[in-house]
């Protein structure tokens, strides 16, 4: 009784903002998200093997579909944007970790994705952001499984840089970038560490403290976004289910416990506009005469809005800040008959 009085409360505190959301692809998952000046950029499955994910470009109104890439057996899709500049970023699994590549993104439907980069080997998948002077940089876990991070130059040129290890702790303890984030020339990297013993959550680069924000018994799989721009630096994860948001206090991280009652599927995605956070995450919701379904909300300064109410679940939200103070949501839906899933974008700021 005391989950539903706790739900109702909360649906209470943010009524029906549903509307607005667009169909970017059926039969499709959002996989990552970015903002341009135009709208919002989603990686979605494109439905063929050969190439097997579309970037689509939305104002939550219109959609476009700017082409596919990728190769057979890809993964591990990312997205990344500069002002009007954008690349996508995606790995091939082999023996011992993954095959990475980059490509420059079109502009516009028809123009076509630019060369893709030389390969890059990690012991796993590579995060995208983009550098002060524009060019593409990639986080990935090296050879030895440390963080490194690489500038991605197009084939024939050589980067400004070699790739530099952040860490140095491989292979006595392993290395998951799980997000990836510029602000000027500050880079900060989401690390999961893991040991046979014990698995962590910690941020790599300027600002960030030094102390794990999350430290979990045995080898485990935290899900958990981050954001960092105007010298803030926020990371959601899920605990038990709910919803934490940790930012830097002192030496440490302070930690919040957004509303909900649970029952959220994909991490929550934190973004930052006008120095403000604010976190797009599903929970379920009870309501007297209706199935529990997986609703997707946004929490702020202001409060909490709910951004869905359909008769279908929610899943794997992601949110992207572009200029002007545009702020974007994307999510994946499921309902129908037969049940299907579509990929879904809402301007919400």
């Amino acid at each position: 009784m005391r989950r539903v009085l706790i739900v109702t409360a909360l649906c209470a505190l943010a009524p029906g903002t549903a509307t607005g959301a667009a169909r970017l692809a059926d039969d499709s998952r959002v996989h990552a998200l970015a903002a341009v000046p135009s709208g919002a950029l989603a990686v979605v499955d494109s439905g063929n093997p050969a190439a097997p994910y579309a970037l689509i470009r939305s104002s939550g109104r219109t959609v476009t579909r700017l082409g596919s890439f990728g190769g057979r057996k890809a993964e591990f899709p990312d997205v990344a944007a500069s002002g009007g500049s954008a690349s996508v970023t995606w790995g091939v699994p082999v023996s011992g970790g993954a095959i990475v590549r980059v490509a420059a993104a079109p502009g516009r439907t028809g123009e076509g994705f630019g060369p893709t980069s030389d390969p890059l080997f990690g012991t796993g998948p590579g995060r995208l952001a983009f550098g002060p002077d524009a060019a593409a940089l990639l986080a990935y876990p090296d050879r030895s499984g440390d963080v490194t991070i690489a500038e991605v130059a197009p084939p024939g040129r050589s980067p400004a840089a070699p790739p530099q290890a952040v860490t140095s702790s491989a292979p006595e303890l392993r290395h998951l970038p799980l997000d990836f984030a510029t602000d000027f020339e500050d880079t900060r990297v989401l690390d999961l560490v893991q040991s046979r013993t014990r698995s962590e959550l910690r941020v790599i680069g300027t600002g960030a403290p030094r102390a794990p924000l999350l430290s979990l018994r045995g080898v485990q799989h935290p899900q958990a976004q981050m954001a960092a721009a105007d010298g803030v630096i926020a990371v959601a994860y899920h605990s038990s289910g709910r919803v934490t948001l940790a930012l830097p206090r002192g030496g440490g991280w302070s930690h919040r416990r957004l509303p909900g009652a649970g029952g959220g599927v994909g991490a929550p995605a934190p973004v930052i506009s006008g120095g403000k956070v604010y976190v797009v995450y599903t929970q379920t919701v009870r309501e007297r005469g209706r199935r529990p379904q997986r609703e997707v909300f946004l929490h702020g300064p202001g409060g909490l809005k709910r951004l869905t109410r359909t008769a279908g679940t929610e899943s794997y939200p992601f949110a992207a800040a572009g200029p002007g103070g545009r702020v974007y949501a994307g999510w994946t839906h499921r309902g129908g008959r037969p049940s299907t899933e579509s990929a879904r974008l809402a301007r919400i700021g």
